[in-house]
């Protein structure tokens, strides 16, 4: 029996947003962005009823119930707020985009170069082995990928 640690939900809401910059030159049009509620709850081990089935169903029923509770509420008014929920707001911080823009030209600039040098100097076989090691490891992260895809029953009437 597998005795959960972490009930969470995650909800999402698409929202337009306006343009930032605008001119008479340029004019861009509204963007569609992704807001992300998360709502994360730890529930001890210890309250967990698993040495009992029908207390454990009757808890995990409770458990689904307030959460469709929660998300119908989220449904209704595109916001937690009013639940009595902790908020965690996270900022932007452009500390991080320092350090991903220093990587990338750390790391980014010299493999593009080394790519390029590699392309017009090495042997065909060089070449072939390159592609073929590139291919394998493709096909491998693509069957990772599918694995962890959630896939649904169509049910057909």
């Amino acid at each position: 029996m597998i005795v959960p640690r972490l009930n969470f939900v995650l909800f999402s809401k698409v929202v337009l947003v306006k343009p930032k910059f605008t001119s008479s030159k340029f004019e861009f049009k509204k963007r569609k962005k992704n807001i992300f509620r998360f709502f994360s709850r730890r529930i001890p081990t210890s309250t967990i009823p698993y040495n009992d089935e029908s207390k454990f169903v009757d808890w995990m029923h409770r458990l689904f119930q307030e959460k469709d509770r929660t998300y119908d509420y989220f449904t209704q008014n595109n916001t937690l707020e009013g639940l009595d929920l902790p908020e965690l707001k996270l900022e932007r911080n452009w500390t991080d985009l320092c350090v991903e823009l220093f990587w990338c030209i750390v790391i980014g600039i010299p493999s593009i170069i080394w790519f390029i040098k590699f392309s017009f100097t090495s042997t065909l076989l060089a070449k072939l082995i390159f592609l073929t090691i590139v291919s394998i490891v493709y096909i491998i992260l693509q069957l990772m990928i599918n694995m962890s895809v959630i896939k649904t029953d169509k049910k057909t009437n």
